[in-house]
């Protein structure tokens, strides 16, 4: 394969043409079939076309002629990931980082691994390294302060989703992860602030579980009217969403309204007979009926 096919199959990925990409590869396989390089970029086209079974015989096929290549590593990690492998994903990544120990993608790769494993602290340690190479490494940040805030360091969980924003003040995720960290460290008016900052922003997405922490948030801070608006809102996408539905009824029935809560958590209550909280509820409304 001379220079110049692999510029323009390079140029065709980078401008998001896979198609073109993988149909030029298969073009010049028909020439060199024992080419690893061509099998590995074949194998990420095919990879992002979520085609994850054909992408790993391309990324097999391409180990097999080179399996000195950190590239063609990863790419078998991130497939394995896909299908909750991540033993094998981590060994992947452990393959890939022996031979190119900077890859911060290999090394934040690595540590969402090691975050399904709930091996926060292992975690942590992959997302300093990337971040070392990458100090603006988005999703390292992110990932820092998610596996920090699963272990109850919310204080410094805030400090990470804080470089996150410093990065991208649009960040959804980060606000909502902030908004939680706080209401865990009581600091409810911080954790309000956070979530309307995060609705402010376009697009639906985290909307739902946004509005669940801001109901818990005005539910604690005594705003049941406004908790109830929060639920609605959020239950006018997700219409089923059992915890949405819960904190509704109990806002209902600490404002008072408890014909109202009780028809709401009679319809949980055929949903799911074994929540204890729900029939401490029931037993609330009842006494007040």
């Amino acid at each position: 394969m001379n220079v110049e096919s692999l510029q323009i199959i390079s140029k065709f990925m980078n401008d998001y043409e896979y198609e073109k990409a993988m149909e030029l590869c298969d073009e010049l396989l028909k020439k060199d079939n024992e080419n690893s390089h061509l099998w590995a970029l074949k194998g990420c086209c095919l990879n992002h076309f979520e085609k994850y079974v054909e992408a790993m015989e391309c990324y097999n096929r391409s180990l097999s002629g080179n399996d000195e290549n950190p590239f063609i590593w990863f790419h078998v990690g991130k497939i394995l990931m896909e299908y909750d492998l991540f033993d094998d994903a981590l060994e992947c990544f452990n393959n890939s980082l022996e031979i190119n120990p900077a890859d911060d993608m290999a090394l934040y790769s690595k540590g969402e691994c090691l975050m399904f494993k709930k091996s926060y602290t292992e975690a942590i340690t992959c997302f300093d390294l990337a971040i070392g190479f990458n100090p603006k490494y988005l999703n390292a940040w992110l990932n820092k302060g998610l596996a920090l805030k699963l272990s109850n360091n919310f204080k410094e969980a805030l400090e990470c989703f804080d470089k996150v924003l410093f990065i991208n003040h649009k960040s959804k995720d980060a606000l909502y992860f902030k908004a939680d960290c706080y209401f865990n460290l009581g600091d409810l008016n911080s954790a309000l602030k956070c979530c309307n900052e995060a609705l402010a922003i376009d697009g639906d997405y985290l909307n739902s579980e946004i509005l669940l922490i801001k109901s818990v948030v005005l539910m604690d801070l005594g705003e049941y009217g406004s908790a109830i608006e929060a639920a609605d809102i959020a239950l006018e996408n997700n219409p089923d969403d059992y915890d949405l539905k819960m904190f509704k009824a109990q806002a209902l029935a600490f404002a008072g309204k408890y014909m109202e809560a009780l028809w709401l958590v009679e319809e949980l209550a055929d949903e799911n007979h074994g929540d204890m909280e729900l029939w401490k509820l029931i037993e609330y409304i009842k006494m007040h009926i």
